[in-house]
Order: structure tokens, then sequence, then C-alpha cells
């Protein structure tokens, strides 16, 4: 089934939760909420909320103000009264999964939680248990190499609490972590040499280039990626 066939069955009988897994899929989770909430726009819209990632990860305080979201009151017959979005959700930490798990558990009747992730697979298995999953297909450019720049990208944006929370995930997957570290190599040398073209700092690009490279080296004669990636981070 196509995605638009997918989304019309989801609003035909919808779920208390959903997970889009998929590399962004942003676009779909704002169409199906405002089909659900049978709005135009989300804008100002009062019983719509999405949560994104603050400084690399999305918190339990977040957590905990999407399940004080979802405790009010709604007026209206309407079936569902209220949506709300987690962008990037595979970026809880376990603390606020877990809060997370026990909204889930005890959903209200009249609500609709979509989660969008590109990396459904580092989500806990007792929150992907509780949810619907929709595959999507990947847009047209999408491959693992473009998937490995947008998480590098993430990683060097983020906070070394924020690089760690990533390890235990990409760990478990072999292939997916060899691309990441030889793709944060190859974007630590491109910045190296446009920094040094400008006459700004290479410092900083040297040190990640490096323990890129010592990444590289280290997963090729370890077995225990998780170890190799959480140096990385440290190091990074």
């Amino acid at each position: 089934m196509n995605t638009e066939g997918q989304l019309d069955s989801f609003l035909q009988a919808p779920t208390h939760a959903l997970l889009l897994a998929g590399i962004d899929e942003t676009q779909a989770a704002a169409h199906l909420a405002a089909q659900l909430l049978g709005v135009e726009s989300l804008g100002n819209y009062p019983y719509y909320r999405e949560i994104t990632p603050e400084k690399g990860s999305i918190t339990i305080e977040q957590v905990r103000n999407l399940i004080a979201f979802f405790r009010l009151k709604v007026p209206g017959k309407a079936k569902i009264k209220r949506v709300a979005v987690i962008h990037a959700a595979e970026l809880m930490g376990t603390e606020a999964q877990n809060a997370l798990l026990k909204a889930l558990e005890e959903p209200p009747d009249d609500s609709v939680l979509i989660l969008v992730s590109p990396q459904p697979q580092n989500l806990l298995p007792t929150i992907r248990s509780r949810v619907q999953t929709m595959n999507l297909p990947s847009p047209a450019g999408t491959a693992p190499e473009a998937e490995a720049v947008r998480l590098v990208k993430q990683v060097l944006a983020g906070t070394s609490y924020d690089r760690l929370l990533l390890v235990d995930g990409l760990s478990k997957q072999k292939d997916a972590a060899a691309t990441f570290v030889s793709t944060l190599a190859t974007v630590a040398m491109a910045s190296l040499e446009a920094a040094a073209r400008k006459g700004n700092s290479v410092e900083r690009w040297r040190v990640v280039l490096q323990a890129a490279h010592t990444a590289e080296s280290a997963l090729l004669r370890s077995g225990n990626a998780k170890l190799v990636l959480t140096e990385l981070m440290l190091a990074i």
C-alpha cells in the first residue's frame, strides 16, 4: 500500500498512538494531524502540540508536559479532539521513554499521539509494542549515506551527553555504525579544508577527523562497537 493509502486507512480507524517510521515524515505527520482534528491549519490550534528535540535530545520534562496536555479536558463531541506529534522520537532518553510509556498504557479515548522517527529501532521495545507502526517509503535521495549525513550533523551540533544517548541504538547496527563513522571522517575533512581556506581555526576538525579515523580502525578489529562509539562520542 502506498503512503496515501496507509494514511487514509489510519484516518478511517485511528488508534491512540502511531509511529511513522521513515527518514523524515514531518509533512506526513502534520497532514495526518490536521485530518484527524478536522482543521485546515494547525498554527494556533489549542489542542495540537509538537515536541521537537532541545539541544539534541527530547527531555523528560518535555514528555511530562505532553502528559499534562493529554490530561486536560477538551470540549466537544468529536471522536478525536487532541493530537500531539513527537519529532525525532528516537532522541528520547530511557527516562523520557519510560515516562511516555505510562501514558501509552492508559491513553485518553479522544486523543492521538504520533511518533516520527527515522530510527525506530532506537525506541524501547515496550514503546514499539504499544503503538501502531507505519513504515512509509523513503523519498528519493534518502539513501543510508544521506541518513548518515543527517546523523553526523546532529551529533556535531549536540553536547557530549546528547551524543552518548545515540550510542546504544547505533552500536546495534554494525553497518550503520561503520557508515556513520566513515561519514563523520568525510565531513570532518571537508570542514577542515573549508576552515583552512577561510583562515579559520581548524583545531576542532583535526580532533574530529583523528577520532573518526581511530574509530574506523577500531571497528575493523573490535567486536565491541558500543565501546568504540562511546570513546568516539567523548572524543569529539
